[in-house]
């Protein structure tokens, strides 16, 4: 008995299905998490995808529905069989008793799959079954009757590049989990997002286009790792602007058609005002890609893969008479490179891991020169950019040996 029946073309589903995918982990413990649901009825198709904490949903227009009805499968597999179909194919879903048949009904589209050797006028298809889990155990987030604390609109490439901006300075797997966080800080004319791994602290703001709450509106979310990591990515994939809802468990960011849901990390993040030192001085501006091809040629040092140093290794900045070096010494191997820099002191010598300077020169590619602020040579520098005042880094120094 056919309980379900739609057909829709590769192109309207496989991105999509991508992004709906991108929030399934891989190898889970419990089979339903490794699934797909999809449901049909009178206005479309909508996908959706879950891991527990986070989940994703779309909806998709474009598509030919003759049954109404739902099903779950194998997200993995589904996505691969579909990746393999020519561009332009049309395929036939439908659910008969519990298997799932997924069929491509053209056999005379032009263009090869990627599998294919022979003539690309050469007739092509196939089909994909797979026996289906039950559709009612399909784990939807649970975000709770409460409302939404805060809701506001902004473009999508302005929010993806604030957490572009500071992902790097994300802890992995720090014990402390706010470190392996991102701070969305909301006030009534910008969003911000702060993020720290205790020796490297990054901050980056945007504007929003039209005010929420009063001057004193003040909002905070701390999104896990995780994420920060797989919103960053699928703001770069959709077309629209975005709607951002927040309550104090969840976040939901928005399109017409798409819909990302995750649980936000519970606890306080720390005040990260208090690690911004205000009486800094302007120690020198360089070009930004010129240093960060100094620091590359520093980590020449720890490209070996078994090399214990690799990305701590310490550089040396010595800034004096408009000339900046940078040098490296590990075990009888030394690594210099010199270039010229508008200095503002003297004389400055001071140390630092090169990868965390570098991740912060790397994370602003646009903007052509960089100051760097200091208090003393034992504490922290102050990264910014003469051309973008909305990003700054903060980087400890390390302790001359």
């Amino acid at each position: 008995m056919v309980t379900m029946q739609f057909l829709i073309e590769k192109d309207a589903i496989i991105d999509p299905l991508t992004r709906v995918s991108s929030v399934i982990d891989s190898g889970p413990t419990i089979p339903i998490l490794s699934q797909v649901l999809i449901v049909s009825n009178s206005e479309g198709i909508r996908l959706w995808g879950s891991n527990i904490d986070m989940e994703a949903s779309e909806r998709i227009v474009d598509v030919d529905v003759s049954t109404e009805g739902k099903f779950v499968c194998s997200a993995q597999l589904l996505l691969e069989y579909c990746r393999r179909q020519r561009n332009g194919s049309r395929l036939s879903f439908f659910r008969s008793n519990r298997d799932l048949v997924v069929e491509n009904i053209d056999t005379s589209v032009a263009g090869t799959p990627p599998e294919a050797n022979g003539d690309a006028s050469e007739d092509f298809k196939n089909a994909f079954t797979e026996t289906l889990l039950d559709p009612d155990d399909f784990p939807y987030l649970k975000v709770g009757d409460d409302e939404w604390a805060l809701q506001f609109d902004i473009d999508r490439f302005a929010l993806r590049s604030i957490l572009k901006r500071t992902e790097h300075a994300m802890g992995l797997n720090e014990p402390r989990m706010y470190l392996n966080s991102t701070l969305l800080e909301v006030s009534n004319t910008s969003v911000r997002a702060v993020t720290t791994d205790s020796h490297r602290l990054a901050i980056s703001e945007t504007q929003l286009d039209k005010e929420i709450g009063d001057a004193f509106f003040r909002h905070r979310a701390v999104l896990p790792r995780k994420t920060a990591l797989e919103l960053s990515k699928v703001l770069g994939s959709l077309t629209s602007r975005v709607t951002v809802k927040i309550k104090n468990t969840h976040i939901q960011v928005s399109t017409p058609y798409y819909s990302f849901t995750s649980k936000l990390l519970e606890g306080a993040f720390p005040d990260w005002r208090a690690a911004v030192p205000g009486d800094l001085e302007l120690a020198f501006r360089a070009n930004r890609e010129e240093l960060a091809n100094g620091l590359r040629t520093v980590g020449i040092l720890g490209m070996s893969q078994r090399d214990p140093n690799k990305g701590r290794i310490a550089a040396k900045v010595d800034v004096s008479s408009g000339r900046l070096d940078i040098r490296a010494d590990i075990v009888q191997k030394k690594v210099e490179h010199t270039m010229n820099v508008e200095e503002n002191v003297e004389k400055h010598v001071f140390q630092i891991n090169y990868r965390y300077l570098l991740d912060a020169l790397d994370a602003m590619p646009d903007c052509e020169n960089v100051d760097v602020y200091l208090r003393d040579t034992q504490s922290a520098c102050h990264v910014k950019f003469p051309e973008d005042e909305s990003t700054s880094f903060l980087v400890m120094l390390l302790k001359d040996n």
